[in-house]
């Protein structure tokens, strides 16, 4: 409409010299309230990196420094990067968020036998499958890739997949693997293991040149 008024966009500006000292004692403060050892830090502009930070050291008792090259161990963020892998077969077709999981991984199964096939891909990685947290197990063992399908069937079910949210990390595990499925890869632990990091890294950190990130730990860690 003529009469309205216009609307002033401001661009977001670069952090002041200030602004990013108190961020570094804030980083710093924290690393000591919360016993972490070492942090990087990367603020992030408009898309732009403006400043990069290194506090710290590498370990407990290390006495390797911190610096911008240094690998970390990322835990959940994977989960972040699995969706958008997810996410990219979606795209193409070739998964359904509503897609049942069974259908790409046809042993999984709940240890309620008539909820298994209304288990779905957004239910395994949006933490609605039902089956409660169960971390316990993560401690004391490893399971491989089709392991994980007897671990989540052992778990009870609490609630119908869809109804309830609880943070779940072996059918997340699950899910990422259902979309690795869905791409094509053979239903060996093996070859789901292997397809999956090949995966990630041409659909998610080639294109956001993450050259240095790998989901295998012999690699990151010589």
């Amino acid at each position: 409409p003529p009469n309205e008024p216009e609307t002033l966009v401001l661009a977001p500006l670069p952090p002041s010299d200030a602004a990013w000292s108190e961020l570094e004692a804030y980083i710093e403060d924290a690393l000591v309230a919360f016993e972490v050892p070492g942090a990087a830090v990367a603020l992030i502009v408009d898309g732009q990196i403006q400043r990069v930070g290194a506090y710290g050291v590498r370990g407990a008792g290390s006495p390797e420094l911190v610096d911008e090259n240094t690998r970390f161990m990322i835990g959940s963020i994977t989960k972040s990067m699995t969706t958008t892998l997810a996410a990219t077969l979606v795209h193409e077709g070739k998964l359904g968020w509503d897609d049942a999981i069974v259908e790409h991984l046809p042993e999984f199964r709940l240890s309620n036998p008539e909820w298994t096939p209304l288990a779905r891909v957004r239910d395994a990685l949006g933490h609605t499958s039902g089956v409660p947290r169960s971390d316990f197990r993560l401690f004391v063992e490893a399971p491989g890739v089709l392991d994980l399908l007897d671990v989540v069937a052992d778990v009870p079910t609490l609630a119908l997949p869809g109804e309830r949210y609880e943070y779940q990390n072996q059918v997340f595990a699950v899910g990422g693997y259902a979309a690795v499925a869905a791409a094509g890869v053979p239903l060996h632990g093996r070859a789901l293991a292997h397809g999956y990091a090949r995966l990630m890294r041409r659909r998610v950190f080639a294109p956001l040149d993450m050259a240095r990130t790998t989901a295998d730990f012999e690699v990151a860690v010589p």
